[in-house]
């Protein structure tokens, strides 16, 4: 079983991830994209980047996705959260990157809300839209940590079976 916290920066996703992992005993897979973004902080490079990277992320998430071995995963962004990203970054969309992300499949997504920063909104929209035009299993989370982590149980307990 794969869940998967997806949402624009700054929005808890990594807090829910870590207290959703604790709370099912389940194994939790940190957002490569994060790891791969503060490597190119430290190198000066943070506003440079290449479809290629991109799709390098979202490969390097896969296989530590496909590494895991616990019956229960809880992944902090995916191939799919990378294609919106690419997406926000670079202003165009990537076949090769969104192919890798429709290959591959999670239980349920749980999209973390914003609070007032409008760019983090549009991300969130785009996130929204995605989400919506895929057909994708998802909740969208509102409200303090608290609520969050309330409305993320209610719906991993509702819509994935056998995990109460």
């Amino acid at each position: 079983m794969r869940i998967c916290i997806v949402g624009a920066g700054v929005t808890g996703k990594t807090t829910l991830a870590m207290v959703l992992a604790e709370h099912y005993q389940a194994e939790w897979l940190p957002d490569y994209l994060q790891e791969y973004w503060l490597d190119k902080m430290e190198r000066g490079e943070e506003d440079a980047w290449t479809s290629e990277e991109f799709f390098h992320i979202a490969q390097e998430q896969a296989r530590r996705e496909d590494e895991a071995t616990g019956p229960i995963l809880i992944c902090d962004g995916n191939p799919f959260s990378t294609c919106i990203w690419h997406e926000h970054h670079l202003g165009v969309r990537y076949a090769p990157l969104e192919a890798l992300a429709a290959s591959r499949h999670y239980d349920l997504y749980i999209l973390t809300d914003v609070l007032n920063d409008e760019v983090c909104r549009e991300t969130h929209t785009r996130f929204l839209e995605e989400l919506t035009a895929s057909r994708k299993l998802f909740i969208a989370v509102r409200g303090s940590e608290g609520e969050r982590v309330r409305q993320a149980i209610e719906a991993v307990d509702r819509e994935v079976k056998g995990y109460p």
